[in-house]
């Protein structure tokens, strides 16, 4: 390749060389032939033109005569001259009097009347010149005398200038050569030099190398500056390497080079099991919080520095945000988990940091290769994994289980599907209703999302709304509720039937103001009283913002209910800022009405405080005639569970709603028991 560089470089240079001096000997030449041709051609007019003015005047007599004779007689007196081919004398009305030679005038390239000079330029191209003159006697013009000459003698005439400039191309080309051959040493060569230099460089990443100056001008400034940027480049890669293997903020190699240490430990000889080892900071963000974010990098550090001092082989590296990994050769998997527990206990030891001791927890999570994962990637994947395995089920530590993750992503694919299942019809609402107990009638139900999976068949509403929650779908699975509840709700209510419906609305919507301003649409639209169940947790946890959300809900016209009322932490201050008309007893107070005083005691208190706060109350979970009774007893506004009905289809509402108006609680309790006996 540098050969074949060098042997281009030079052909370039001589071509460059050679064409300017061949450019410059070609214009010289061309000018010099067209000036001698034109003085030859000029020539030869001007002679034709002073021998037609000549004869011009010597037939004047004949032509005023019209003496063809004599005319004739006159123009053989010109006969002799040099290159005449063609002479005419013609009368002013265009007959001919007198004329010699053949007819070639007619074929003549270039005419020339009365001295016209422009005409020369043509005649360097033409094989004869022809020359009109006018005959004059006595002031007028009486005829005209006309001259061709033969113009074929040009290109001969030429031949001594062309050998001239064959000989002066020929000097050029030899000069060039010379040229040529010096800028190839004064240029080509540390060029080339250079371009082996990079060559070299590219392939072997050697920034040591250097170029040798050879000249003390603008080329050597290149050669001088070129070394001096290839031990800028040195220093610069030797940082970028550095800053790309290391974590800024605590200094301990990062993912990419515990990457590259697990690819060689993979490939090096072992005895045992290599297992990756990923151990996280419980609570790091409420630490880093706490204590700043420059001491949370130095909490890191120090963690990565107590395992390198475990006599672990390999650096720790921080592999994301609070996690630092390592990796730990064992016999078998109860070694890697024992000697990785021994090496959490020590690293989570109170540290001094400043002036300040810190208390740390860890917990760590393992993933052995070959057996839990087989690639790079996906070691440090299943570790990162193990470790919230760890985390959830509240240990220290805990290996890949496959199991479990095969069925946490298993849940994850529904989220897809589930977004699908919105537009194409295995969604569908169910509605459980709401037993009004003074009034003796089901007055309203609560709307339940059910889904039935192709493949899967009944999905349960805790794991499919469990997972929208936790992936974001929620928003577009309780828009699409409402939606269908209030399309039900004008249904029921063509039908004559109670259209009163409530709607659940997750706690992680309370606080989205996008959401909140297209469920305000919907309320907006609802045929009739809608009610939106808020759970209590979810509104005290929400605060400020959740009660602006709730209170423009309450504008649009809906109704609030607290749900799930008592599984929380109840603020009664924070209860009677809420604009609810509605508290919904938690089922797990209900359903042992009749089994303990103590949930008595906290019903009918929870009964109380809602009707002092000008609130209805709700009981969820009621399931036995014991409950119903003690609930009508408490004051209790409505009921809701399997004793008046489970959650059913809209069509199937409308029938239950027909029949309960006519047979009662009791009657249906009796219908429901007979079926089950």
């Amino acid at each position: 390749m540098g050969r074949l560089g060098k042997q281009s470089l030079n052909r370039k240079l001589t071509l460059v060389v050679v064409t300017a001096a061949l450019s410059a000997v070609l214009v010289i030449a061309v000018g010099a032939l067209w000036q001698e041709a034109r003085r030859h051609t000029q020539g030869k007019i001007d002679y034709l033109t002073a021998t037609a003015s000549v004869f011009a005047s010597a037939t004047s007599d004949a032509v005023a005569r019209g003496d063809q004779r004599d005319a004739l007689y006159a123009l053989r007196g010109v006969a002799h001259a040099p290159d005449l081919l063609y002479a005419r004398v013609t009368m002013l009305d265009g007959r001919r009097l007198a004329e010699i030679g053949s007819g070639v005038m007619l074929q003549t390239d270039v005419k020339v009347d009365d001295g016209d000079r422009a005409s020369v330029a043509g005649a360097l191209y033409s094989r004869t010149i022809q020359v009109s003159r006018p005959i004059i006697q006595g002031g007028r013009i009486i005829g005209r005398i006309t001259l061709v000459a033969d113009n074929s003698d040009l290109l001969p005439s030429l031949g001594g200038t062309l050998l001239q400039t064959l000989l002066g191309a020929l000097a050029a080309l030899a000069v060039a050569a010379a040229v040529a051959s010096r800028l190839q040493r004064w240029v080509a060569r540390p060029l080339l030099r250079l371009t082996e230099a990079v060559r070299h460089i590219s392939h072997s990443h050697d920034y040591s190398t250097r170029v040798e100056i050879e000249t003390q001008d603008e080329v050597g400034d290149l050669c001088e500056g070129f070394n001096v940027m290839l031990g800028e480049i040195k220093d610069r890669e030797r940082r970028i390497i550095d800053l790309a293997l290391h974590d800024a903020e605590t200094d301990l190699p990062n993912r990419l080079a515990f990457e590259r240490e697990i690819a060689a430990r993979l490939t090096a000889p072992r005895r045992g099991v290599l297992a990756v080892v990923a151990l996280g900071v419980d609570r790091f963000q409420y630490v880093r919080g706490v204590i700043g974010y420059h001491l949370a990098g130095d909490l890191l550090g120090e963690i990565g520095a107590r395992i390198a001092a475990m006599g672990v082989r390999g650096a720790a590296a921080r592999i994301s945000t609070d996690v630092i990994a390592f990796l730990i050769e064992g016999a078998d998997a109860a070694h890697v988990r024992a000697r990785a527990m021994e090496i959490l206990t020590e690293a989570e030891a109170p540290m001094m940091l400043g002036a300040n001791s810190i208390d740390v927890n860890l917990t760590a999570g393992f993933a052995i290769a070959g057996l839990h994962a087989d690639s790079v990637q996906s070691l440090i994947e299943h570790a990162n994994i193990a470790l919230d395995q760890a985390r959830a089920a509240h240990a220290k530590i805990a290996a890949f289980d496959k199991q479990t993750y095969l069925s946490t992503a298993s849940n994850l694919s529904l989220m897809t599907d589930m977004v699908r299942a919105l537009g194409n019809g295995e969604m569908a609402i169910h509605v459980q209703p709401k037993y009004d107990i003074r009034a003796g009638a089901v007055t309203s139900a609560e709307v339940l999302a059910r889904w039935r999976h192709p493949q899967r068949g009944m999905v349960p509403p805790d794991i499919f709304v469990g997972m929208a929650e936790e992936t974001g779908a929620i928003a577009a699975l309780t828009y699409w509720v409402l939606q269908q509840s209030l399309a039900c709700q004008a249904r029921l209510a063509e039908a004559g039937q109670p259209a009163t419906l409530a709607v659940n609305i997750s706690g992680r919507l309370i606080s989205d103001a996008d959401f909140i301003r297209d469920a305000v649409a919907l309320v907006e639209q609802a045929p009739a009283q809608l009610y939106l169940e808020i759970t209590e947790t979810a509104t005290i946890d929400s605060q400020e913002r959740a009660l602006r959300h709730i209170s423009a809900l309450v504008g649009a016209g809906a109704r609030i209910s607290i749900d799930d009322y008592g599984s929380g932490l109840s603020s009664l201050a924070y209860l009677k800022r809420i604009p609810a008309d509605e508290l919904k007893i938690d089922k797990a107070f209900v359903q042992l009405l009749g089994e303990h005083q103590r949930d008595a005691l906290l019903v009918k208190s929870t009964i109380d405080l809602a009707h002092s706060l000008g609130m209805q109350v709700t009981a969820e979970g009621v399931e036995t005639d014991v409950a119903l009774s003690a609930l009508t007893a408490m004051g209790c506004d409505y009921a809701q569970g399997y004793l008046i009905a489970k959650p059913m289809a809209e069509a199937e509402y409308v029938r239950f709603l027909t029949a309960f108006s006519s047979e009662g609680v009791a009657a249906n309790s009796a219908k429901r028991h007979g079926a089950h006996t």
